[in-house]
């Protein structure tokens, strides 16, 4: 269990290792507890971006078999989800193709995130040749209707910039 704000975490999942079927959320005050997630599927992170009571969490999940191993895990193409007290149920960012690895810097109403990209369309990202891109995710709002997740460097300088590397 983290404890954080007057939210708690439960980690309810499998045994061995980041690989949780849900995240349970348990409010102290009001004993309210709730489920995150209603369907099928593997967490492999979460975490809460902030200290207070309002800050967002956020969690890495698969809800299909992607590589096509019969198994659903973290090796499968991982999605985004976005939650925040008083919300009904998690906001879902689901960058195509990609799969979210890290999140790689928390300020106070934005977080930087890292996505590795399918480039071989397998089902799966290979850290040893495929690439890496970077969202920022802004959620000083609160609310899911203003959430604004963008690639920060975009494709077309991206396309560029290998052109370089490959020597064109």
């Amino acid at each position: 269990m983290f404890s954080r704000g007057s939210y708690s975490m439960v980690k309810k999942g499998y045994d061995g290792g980041a690989n949780y079927s849900n995240l349970v959320f348990y409010r102290g005050l009001s004993r309210e507890v709730k489920p995150l997630f209603n369907t099928r599927l593997s967490i492999s992170y979460f975490e809460q971006l902030g200290k207070t009571t309002g800050s967002p969490v956020v969690a890495f999940f698969s809800d299909s078999d992607s590589n096509r191993d019969k198994i659903l895990d973290k090796h499968d193409l991982q999605k985004l989800a976005v939650w925040m007290p008083g919300w009904e149920k998690p906001l879902v960012l689901d960058a195509a193709g990609k799969s979210v690895l890290a999140v790689l810097r928390n300020v106070k109403d934005f977080a930087v995130l890292s996505f590795g990209e399918d480039r071989d369309k397998d089902g799966a990202f290979e850290f040893e040749h495929e690439p890496v891109v970077f969202y920022r995710l802004n959620f000083n709002c609160g609310e899911p209707s203003c959430i604004d997740f963008q690639q920060i460097v975009q494709d077309s300088t991206i396309a560029k910039l290998q052109k370089t590397l490959d020597g064109l």
